[in-house]
């Protein structure tokens, strides 16, 4: 069995919320860039006819998904949500691929199921694995966590520009504070707007050479 089938397999869940791998990405399978969190904070099933009309989607028709996703979204555009297309502005015409360490999708962190966040890290790797980006930044404690794998080094707190040289196996692995700016541990500076910019330059200066 092909990956991707695997993937839809484990994301078609037999009750509950379908498990969301990434933001919709028509080209997911070619993305250079992943930029990981912790988990979806919208559940999702009813909202579409079938599990294939969700997975379509997520990876062919982005309008679709989008136009599902208000009609159970609640509220504006999140202070992460803002961050990460602020991040993905910045680098440019690069193909980024929004995903989590946890794909079950629930608007409180503690609801997250214990096996989830297992089966996550586990799914996530592979994703890697089979995607194969030229660069990674993990954003929050648990997406380091999960970076550490790659870099053991990782320091979510370390200056963007002192980061730059953390590469494993070809790839740059970053970390920064959640997106949200929550967490932060005392006297920490959240700064994306002047954080970002270092990043994408790195980023796109690897991607290039």
């Amino acid at each position: 069995m092909s990956f991707t089938n695997q993937l839809k397999d484990w994301c078609n869940t037999e009750n509950g919320p379908y498990r969301r791998p990434f933001a919709p990405n028509i080209d997911w399978e070619s993305a250079t860039v992943f930029v990981v969190g912790t988990n979806p904070a919208t559940p999702m099933r009813d909202q579409f006819g079938t599990f294939e009309e969700y997975w379509r989607g997520l990876t062919e028709d982005p309008d679709l998904f989008l136009c599902r996703y208000r009609a159970a979204h609640s509220g504006g555009t999140s202070r992460s949500t803002a961050n990460a297309k602020h991040l993905i502005e910045s680098l440019g015409p690069l193909n980024v691929l929004v995903t989590n360490v946890v794909w079950y999708p629930v608007a409180k962190k503690g609801d997250i199921p214990g096996k989830e966040w297992e089966f996550g890290s586990e799914w996530l790797m592979k994703l890697v694995e089979h995607v194969q980006p030229k660069a990674m930044l993990c954003h929050g404690k648990d997406a380091e966590t999960f970076g550490k794998k790659l870099q053991p080094d990782l320091d979510r707190y370390r200056s963007p520009s002192d980061q730059a040289k953390a590469s494993s196996d070809g790839m740059l692995v970053f970390a920064y504070p959640h997106f949200s700016g929550q967490g932060l541990k005392k006297g920490a500076k959240f700064q994306p707007g002047k954080d970002f910019p270092v990043f994408a330059e790195s980023i796109i200066e690897h991607i290039q050479t």
